[in-house]
């Protein structure tokens, strides 16, 4: 029932988010601009040394909370720390990072810089990171997310 109830939420929010009105800037930390947002897996695509590389679905959907610095994975039972953000605005090309490094060792880039309707509703997302199993094969993976403020 709670993931019932979650996925109509993130239903409303896909179709009402862009018409909040007002934009986000790439000038301001996202984090200072907004409390939390809902962000929706797209694909993955992950490589695995000597077994090359693929792309996933994703399913996930993460209630991301900066004020508690706290990500809540809405599709399980497990949440996630924030240990830290970054931010930096480039002012000659007009650019930002605005990167959450997430306690389990991935980092997560928001894009407010490309110019598509940065309209409260309608970030892209992308997680990082890069593992090695107990035999020494890496394997790097990219999650590709859509979020919404809440």
């Amino acid at each position: 029932m709670k993931i019932q109830i979650r996925y109509f939420a993130l239903s409303l929010l896909a179709f009402s988010g862009g018409v909040l009105g007002a934009e986000l800037s790439n000038r301001i930390p996202l984090w200072d601009q907004v409390d939390s947002l809902v962000c929706a897996g797209k694909k993955m695509f992950a490589c695995t040394e000597l077994i090359g590389c693929k792309d996933y679905e994703s399913s996930a959907i993460w209630n991301i909370d900066f004020s508690d610095m706290e990500i809540e994975f809405l599709t399980m039972d497990y949440d996630l720390q924030i240990r830290d953000t970054h931010f930096t605005f480039y002012e000659p090309s007009n650019g930002s990072v605005h990167t959450i490094f997430l306690g389990d060792g991935r980092i997560m880039n928001f894009d407010l810089d490309t110019p598509m309707e940065n309209k409260l509703g309608d970030i892209q997302a992308v997680t990082s990171s890069v593992t090695w199993d107990s035999n020494g094969v890496l394997t790097s993976s990219n999650t590709e997310y859509e979020c919404y403020v809440q």
